[in-house]
């Protein structure tokens, strides 16, 4: 590998780096990129101090804050050991944090109310409190997780593989200090409230760190700083309490009216230090499962930003809430709020693309490389695989994510969105990022109703979308449209470079056929997985990574299993149909785990068989990304019972056969 090692990416040089190295690389980007800044506004006139004035300290924060992320979307460990550990009890866990944190700072405005430094003001009304008080709550939940994941999840984590658990918690603490006191003039820091503020803010930080590290996870210390923040921003902003500024004791309690920077509190966060400590001390840390998935899918239903297909057009979304009723279940709200909102701007920012490119893209595309095979069969990382060649044209997030803008007014919105991107899938915690390959049914699901996967947004209505997997059950005007959205993504696809589309989704396993109809010089790379293992990555999919999509639960007797053994069977059985007939070169065929044995021999084989050229580029970038993957550890599943391997036996019986994983009892053995 000594070869190639000028070509390994620089994400992959990073994520193998040292914590010091990391942290050096954060520290120095932060000042680099702030110092562009402060160069470019003072070039250009403006009168902005990174480090001396507020706007300038939230640029700072904000780059400091992005390059952190962005670090950690890089890394290479499993998001548990940041302390991103959500399990099914989390709620319970973010209650109890929130009441303790609501209490606390409600027992700091107590004793200063009974010692008669503040009381209630007669000039707020109750609808403005009310007002202020769903704002704090809106914003503070958050506001806490993201300050939770930076200091006591990632920044944690590498300070303490440098210096240790106790210079962590220590470092950790007034580095978020240090944060906050940023654009502060000197006279300000020199004034004992300001001292104390930092002080506080250190002590609270600490406190958080060691919650995290007592329970494994950012959820409990997170619930307590969000419930604190609702207190105090639902009492400062409402103008409910007002203090005694002549008081002999608010310097004590609440130093210019701000009750953080007390003494009083600083003392009761010594204190909860201490026992806190004490008992992190006394029981140790918890063993974390760094194999299971991060994110339970009971919370997963609760994160408003993870469905991919929200910016597809205002009136898709309308006709889907249409045709599903309306029925959107409570716990979905906030998801649809969010869907709602941004799929109206980008529906109003890219209508002028939207109208004028289906008229003005009439280019031809040449014609694509599907990879084909049912979903959990190895599709993903074959594409990834293959999007390295320099000879293709690859759909990315970026242009999936908002295809009915992707190629002017889009990119005003779509960067947005990629903020809020998860950054491990939700099924297998494979990397994403808004520049990573992505498959293309995203796009064409945001382009027309025509597909399966507003399926996933809609599972109630699961019957009415799966039809859209197979073109024989589409109307010819269903198929029109579909083959029009296909055209038209195309075309956007290749309007900057007119290389080979690699295209990779599932369902086009079942529409080769109608692709050869469209493009007659498709080609395809048909991919298979042992069934066992097909099924049950596919279960675990339904578990943790639909509900990433959905607006509604499934019904009880969703059936889910039979309907993916049903479709497994019939999506294969129609590819068959279709390439029955193709002369040689068209189709090539590749098991996952031979593919996984032996990389770069099986692509060798297929390049050679369907006549693709193979580069020296690709044969170096393609190196380079096996060497960054070698560490990725598959989900692990449960065994099949016999009833399970009868059904698929029953459906899958003849591939089985076919694919030969007949030839081997011990491999058979341990796919189930």
């Amino acid at each position: 590998m000594s070869g190639v090692t000028g070509k390994i990416p620089l994400t992959q040089r990073v994520a193998n780096a040292s914590a010091g190295a990391k942290l050096a690389l954060w520290l120095g980007g932060t000042a680099a990129i702030c110092a562009a800044i402060q160069l470019v506004t003072y070039v250009c006139g403006f009168e902005i101090s990174i480090l001396e004035s507020g706007l300038g300290r939230t640029l700072l924060i904000l780059v400091a804050v992005v390059g952190l992320l962005t670090l950690m979307n890089w890394d290479r460990r499993p998001l548990s050991e940041y302390g991103v550990q959500v399990g099914p009890d989390w709620m319970r866990e973010a209650r109890r944090g929130a009441f303790a944190g609501a209490a606390a700072y409600a027992l700091l405005y107590a004793a200063t109310a009974a010692a008669g430094v503040l009381y209630i003001s007669h000039k707020a009304s109750v609808a403005g409190v009310l007002l202020k008080s769903l704002e704090a709550m809106i914003t503070a939940v958050p506001l806490a997780a993201t300050q939770q994941l930076i200091f006591s999840g990632y920044l944690l984590s590498l300070l303490r593989s440098v210096i240790g658990r106790t210079g962590a918690v220590v470092l950790s603490g007034v580095a978020f200090a240090a944060l906050n006191m940023l654009g502060r003039s000197a006279e300000e820091l020199a004034r004992p409230d300001t001292q104390w503020l930092a002080f506080n803010l250190t002590l609270l930080t600490m406190l958080l760190a060691v919650l995290r590290l007592q329970t494994g996870s950012i959820v409990l210390p997170a619930g307590l700083l969000a419930g604190a923040l609702i207190v105090r921003r639902s009492v400062g902003k409402s103008g409910l309490l007002t203090f005694d500024y002549q008081h002999p004791a608010l310097e004590w309690l609440a130093p210019w009216g701000d009750p953080r920077q007390s003494p009083l509190l600083a003392g009761g966060l010594l204190i909860a230090v201490a026992c806190a400590t004490w008992r992190l001390l006394r029981r140790g840390e918890p063993v974390v499962d760094t194999r299971g998935p991060a994110l339970s899918a009971e919370f997963k239903k609760f994160v408003p930003f993870s469905n991919l297909m929200a910016l597809a057009p205002i009136d898709l979304w309308i006709a889907g809430l249409a045709d599903a009723r309306f029925r959107v279940g409570p716990v979905y709200l906030c998801r649809l709020g969010w869907i709602i909102a941004v799929s109206t701007i980008n529906s109003l920012i890219t209508l002028p693309e939207r109208l004028l490119a289906p008229r003005l893209l009439k280019h031809s595309v040449p014609d694509p490389l599907l990879i084909v095979g049912v979903h959990r069969s190895g599709t993903t990382h074959l594409h990834n695989l293959l999007a390295l060649d320099p000879q293709f044209t690859v759909p990315k997030n970026l242009h999936v994510l908002n295809p009915v803008g992707t190629l002017v007014m889009g990119w005003l919105v779509t960067p947005l969105l990629g903020l809020f991107m998860s950054m491990r899938r939700p099924m297998d915690s494979v990397r994403m990022h808004l520049f990573s390959a992505q498959e293309e049914e995203f796009a064409i699901a945001a382009l027309t109703r025509c597909s399966p996967y507003w399926g996933f947004c809609f599972p109630r209505e699961t019957a009415r979308h799966d039809r859209y997997i197979y073109p024989g059950d589409m109307t010819a005007a269903e198929r029109s449209e579909w083959g029009a959205a296909v055209m038209l993504f195309l075309r956007k696809l290749t309007f900057w470079r007119r290389r080979t589309p690699l295209l990779k989704s599932p369902y086009n396993t079942a529409r080769f056929g109608e692709f050869r109809k469209i493009l007659p010089g498709t080609k395809a790379i048909h991919i298979c997985r042992h069934p066992y293992r097909t099924y049950l990555s596919n279960m675990h999919l339904a578990q943790e990574g639909l509900v990433a999509f959905q607006l509604q639960d499934p019904p009880a007797d969703d059936g889910y299993s039979e309907r993916f053994l049903g479709h497994y069977r019939r999506m294969e059985e129609t590819f068959d149909h279709d390439v029955a007939a193709l002369p040689r070169g068209s189709v090539a065929y590749v098991r996952y785990e031979d593919l996984v044995e032996n990389p770069r021999d099986q692509l060798r084989r297929l390049y050679s068989e369907l006549g693709l050229n193979w580069t020296a580029e690709f044969d170096e970038r393609l190196q380079a990304y096996l060497a960054g993957v070698a560490d990725y550890k598959p989900n692990r599943h449960p065994q099949l019972d016999a009833a399970t391997r009868g059904a698929i036996e029953a459906a899958m019986g003849p591939y089985l056969d076919r694919w030969n994983y007949r030839d081997s009892q011990a491999e058979t053995r341990r796919a189930a």
